[in-house]
């Protein structure tokens, strides 16, 4: 299908640089880490949720790619979907307090901890260069916040 028959709207600002997180990095132990902040997209809170806009408006994109199956390492689920662990909020305090970045508690912050957690264990070292993928959900922190009350 040639897509150059669909006119295009711009939704998003594009593209997403990485930027580097050099307190977190130092906080962390060592290991250089970037963040390609895909929370900062413009039109919506992260990536997938403007390429799903983008479907559900039906504004003549064909082929839109969405995410809905993810991998996710089962050690930082914890509980369940929208369950904060004490990791998760542990991560939301550091990213916020280090960098100014704010994680919320159903995805971002749960791999937040896991990147804490494969720091700690020594799976990233000083010097290796790691990409966090921040995906967003920062709205949903309010809904949360009797878990930041100890």
């Amino acid at each position: 299908m040639d897509l150059a028959a669909f006119s295009r709207i711009r939704l998003g600002h594009l593209p997403i640089l990485l930027e580097p997180m050099m307190r977190r990095s130092e906080a962390l132990g060592g290991p250089k880490i970037w963040a390609k902040r895909d929370n900062c997209k413009g039109l919506s809170t992260s990536g997938n949720k403007t390429r799903q806009t983008v479907a559900d408006a039906n504004i003549g994109a064909p082929d839109v790619a969405t995410c809905a199956a993810v991998a996710a390492d089962a050690g930082y689920v914890g509980d369940g979907y929208g369950i904060p662990t004490s990791q998760t909020i542990d991560a939301i305090r550091l990213f916020a307090s280090t960098e100014g970045v704010l994680l919320d508690p159903v995805y971002s912050g749960k791999a937040g901890a896991g990147l804490i957690d494969y720091c700690a264990r020594g799976v990233f070292k000083p010097g290796d260069r790691v990409c966090f993928l921040h995906t967003g959900g920062a709205t949903s922190l309010h809904g949360y916040l009797d878990s930041f009350s100890s």
